[in-house]
């Protein structure tokens, strides 16, 4: 029975994780008052 809770445990953690850890929150936009250098060409001087 404890084997089987801590497997759900384990599983649900990385369930959520995933999704939670991608990392990707919307488009980039430079700050305020800055000029967007993207994309520009290698090498930038």
């Amino acid at each position: 029975m404890t084997r089987v809770l801590v497997m759900t445990a384990v599983l649900a953690a990385l369930a959520l994780a995933g999704p939670i850890g991608c990392g990707k929150r919307g488009q980039l936009e430079p700050p305020a008052g800055k000029p967007s250098t993207y994309p520009r060409s290698y090498p930038a001087n």
